[in-house]
């Protein structure tokens, strides 16, 4: 998963097979109602919306001032990593959503209105462990995604025939057998866009001065009544049934030959492809696009387990930033107040910074700075300079001042006075159960104790500084953590599995 294992996950997990791990995994419930809030300030627009205060959501909002939307979008994109951040760690929802974006990749650039592509994220969010085809079908049939579409089409061919073409091409993975495809069924696709598109309409969805009525609050219950109408419904499942009968095995081995590149290495061995691709696709068919079983048949093959796969599998850089976050308590997870949202601002940044673009231009730049035999030197160098700095003075970013706090950290452990008991603890947490490559007692005798100390003095500085409440105590407790930290973060076995 994006977040890695906590200790209480690692208990939750131990001595189930491999079967009810993986079914752990794939059992998932949204937790949070969650929608992106205003966290910009507007006076400076031409039309600022005052009328929305800091902390509410702007999706209902009827503001369609430039300036106004383009904080909206900054606003968006802090909100995508905030629900990968804050959903279940024990699911791989957050990381199928990251995985479905990127596949379903659009530019915010090119559209003016934000609550339009609002939907299209939130779609991704509801069916990333659900059915392919359900997906396709809602993604394609939103008005956001229509609009997009709009927007980026060449003017000089006709918008249906080529947004047809285009969810043949990409979104079925047909641009290289496009022979398979019948003529018939593309211009089926185009006439069946082209009339759901005409229902829109009528909705008032695509109206300039209505641009974003389906997201009016007050009128989600019209909507919802005018889009399940015979009519509407009778297209959508029409739109349905012929996206299934595109989406075929060839379909299904490319999903699965980029969810391999995805989770595991870019090189696709003739190996791979026989063991471990083509029996995951085959039961995506079996299954009619079932997307849980898919990952089943993926995550229980033996293939998948190889320890080729292990020895080189480094963390992209938004797992190494979301897992850092956790294990240093910047943010906790399940909070998705307006508070945190500078901090999301910051992350993202930090991931393009590493070589992770999120969420613009998605799947344009390699997950990482890597290569097949693993990180190189400069990635390594360019996360180490980065936690450096992180745990000395911090980064501020629009104002708000990100640093490692050693006491939030600390609150966490269960006996931080045993130092054994602390290095064992803290170890497990940032190797998350595989170990360390430094021997207990070397880290002990480097970072905890002073020069000729026994274990024992570091119980006597606990006492002083927490029993006792010593400042100079307290201090002297935090900077030998924020050491012995500092030097396990940047070890090269933690930025792999």
């Amino acid at each position: 998963s994006l977040m890695g294992i906590t200790p209480a996950g690692a208990k939750l997990f131990r001595g189930k097979t491999k079967k009810e791990a993986v079914e752990l995994l794939l059992r998932h419930q949204l937790l949070l109602d969650s929608k992106p809030l205003k966290d910009y300030d507007s006076i400076q627009s031409p039309k600022p919306d005052t009328n929305l205060a800091l902390g509410k959501t702007w999706v209902y909002d009827e503001n369609h001032d430039p300036v106004i939307n383009e904080k909206r979008k900054i606003s968006l994109k802090n909100w995508i990593v905030s629900i990968m951040y804050n959903e279940n760690a024990h699911s791989l929802m957050p990381k199928m959503f990251l995985f479905w974006c990127e596949f379903f990749q659009v530019e915010l650039k090119r559209i003016p209105f934000p609550a339009k592509v609002f939907r299209h994220f939130e779609i991704i969010r509801t069916h990333s462990l659900g059915n392919f085809v359900d997906l396709l079908t809602e993604v394609i049939a939103d008005p956001g995604m229509i609009y997009y579409f709009k927007r980026v089409s060449p003017g000089k061919r006709k918008m249906f025939p080529y947004v047809a073409d285009e969810v043949i091409d990409r979104f079925t993975c047909a641009a290289d057998v496009r022979d398979t495809v019948s003529k018939e069924k593309a211009r089926k696709l185009s006439r069946l866009l082209n009339k759901w598109h005409f229902i829109c309409d009528n909705a008032s969805i695509h109206y300039p001065n209505k641009s974003l009525e389906i997201y009016a609050e007050e009128n989600s219950a019209f909507l919802e009544a005018y889009f399940d109408r015979a009519g509407a419904r009778e297209v959508l499942a029409e739109l349905r049934q012929l996206l299934s009968t595109i989406v075929t095995l060839h379909t299904a081995v490319n999903l699965t030959t980029r969810l391999y590149k995805f989770l595991l290495s870019k090189e696709v061995t003739e190996e791979a492809l026989n063991k471990l691709i083509k029996p995951a696709a085959e039961a995506f068919m079996a299954s009619k696009f079932d997307i849980t079983v898919w990952l089943r048949k993926f995550l229980l093959n033996d293939f998948f387990y190889q320890d080729s796969f292990k020895a080189k599998l480094e963390k992209s850089p938004i797992e190494f930033l979301f897992r850092l976050s956790r294990h240093v308590n910047i943010v906790r997870t399940g909070n998705d107040s307006l508070e945190n949202y500078a901090y999301w601002d910051w992350l993202r940044f930090t991931v393009n910074e590493l070589g992770q673009q999120i969420p613009d231009d998605w799947g344009n730049a390699d997950k990482n700075a890597s290569s097949e035999l693993g990180l190189s030197v400069e990635a390594l160098h360019k996360r180490s300079t980065f936690i450096q700095r992180l745990f000395e003075n911090g980064f501020t970013f629009k104002d708000k001042h990100i640093v490692v706090d050693a006491s939030r950290i600390l609150r966490d452990f269960q006996t931080p006075a045993d130092p054994h008991e602390l290095i064992n603890e803290i170890v497990q947490r940032l190797y998350e159960g595989e170990g360390n490559p430094k021997q207990p007692n070397y880290l002990l005798e480097a970072f905890l104790l002073d020069p000729g100390q026994n274990p024992s003095s570091w119980t006597v500085l606990w006492e002083k500084a927490f029993v006792h409440r010593n400042v100079l105590a307290r201090q002297q407790v935090e900077a030998k953590l924020k050491r012995l930290y500092k030097h396990l973060l940047t070890q090269p076995e933690y930025h792999y599995y």
